[in-house]
């Protein structure tokens, strides 16, 4: 499939395309959080953030009491992403990612029915990158919110939402 100003195609893709702010905002207003953890310099939205320098996947994100915002690179290692946020909510963090609804992938069916809620994003999300005009997604977006409870299984089942972070 063609990616438009995303790359030609999901193996190519830029992968830093930044969080729009005025969606950002909305989340944070909601959650507080504490550390972006698959940033850089230009599109960081929270302070501390780890970049590809310092490598969040292996990182500790921080425990009990850590609110983390992770918009990842999206492709291959977006599964690697949310098992590391699963683990990461399995010491005591709260994760909130914005991903592709990929309800065709191994990651989504793994990691996902872990999440304490998903909240599919009306309209599609547009994307920035520094010196560009923001640029429409691909396909659709959501955000999946891990807690501690839920990936113990004591939250139940995710909780499914449309979201319009316009509208709040």
């Amino acid at each position: 499939p063609s990616y438009g100003a995303f790359g030609g195609d999901a193996s190519t893709a830029k992968m830093d395309w930044g969080t729009p702010w005025s969606l950002f905002r909305a989340v944070d207003a909601e959650f507080h959080f504490t550390i972006d953890v698959c940033a850089n310099e230009a599109n960081a939205k929270v302070r501390p953030f780890f970049s590809p320098t310092d490598d969040g996947l292996r990182r500790s994100w921080g425990g009990a009491g850590t609110v983390a915002w992770c918009n990842p690179p999206y492709g291959r290692d977006t599964g690697r992403w949310m098992k590391k946020a699963i683990s990461e909510a399995r010491n005591g963090a709260v994760v909130v990612f914005l991903v592709f609804v990929r309800s065709d992938t191994g990651w989504w069916h793994e990691c996902v029915p872990l999440a304490a809620e998903v909240r599919l994003i009306r309209g599609r999300v547009r994307f920035e990158q520094p010196g560009q005009a923001p640029a429409p997604a691909p396909m659709p977006s959501c955000l999946v919110v891990f807690t501690p409870e839920s990936v113990t299984g004591r939250a139940g089942p995710p909780q499914l939402a449309h979201w319009d972070p316009l509208k709040r």
